[in-house]
């Protein structure tokens, strides 16, 4: 019975030996996003995040304004609603590309602080983009970001994230 045990036991490790050093055969390559493609797939959209750090996911939606191609660079509206007792406010970003492919720099229209780095990590420049913002607080309303989800799906009613 030990030595069933024994032969049981090295099976396992060089299965998990070889599992270790075995290479995954299916990696997903992706191409680093165009920026450029991507303020112009995306007039308007949603996205959801903490808005004010109680948990939940709140709805945003942001509206594009005064695209510039040959920057390329954007200004987007964010439409914040009142949500725990906050006031509902427009947010304006702008918005342009960084010096890496996939990096964008970003600020609050309205607030004298220095441009804020964020990432775009995926994007198929008609439905969806993926993107993460640093912790940024220009104001009370916005208190943090983390990886956002936009998409810019057909919205029959955006101001309550209603999808069809």
């Amino acid at each position: 019975m030990q030595q069933v045990f024994r032969v049981v036991s090295l099976t396992f490790r060089v299965l998990a030996l070889l599992l270790v050093l075995g290479k995954a055969e299916h990696q997903l390559l992706r191409e680093r996003p165009d920026l450029a493609k991507v303020f112009q797939g995306f007039r308007s959209s949603v996205a959801l995040f903490d808005v004010d750090q109680d948990g939940d996911l709140d709805c945003v939606s942001a509206v594009q304004e005064d695209y510039d191609e040959s920057v390329p660079s954007v200004t987007y509206v964010w439409i914040l609603k009142g949500v725990n007792g906050h006031e509902a406010k427009n947010i304006s970003y702008y918005v342009r590309r960084g010096d890496a492919p996939d990096e964008f720099l970003f600020k609050d229209k309205n607030d004298e602080k220095p441009l804020q780095t964020g990432r775009c990590i995926y994007s198929d420049y008609k439905n969806c983009v993926l993107i993460e913002l640093p912790q940024y607080s220009s104001n009370s309303s916005v208190q943090a970001f983390g990886t956002l989800f936009f998409t810019s799906q057909d919205i029959h009613n955006m101001h309550s994230c209603e999808l069809p």
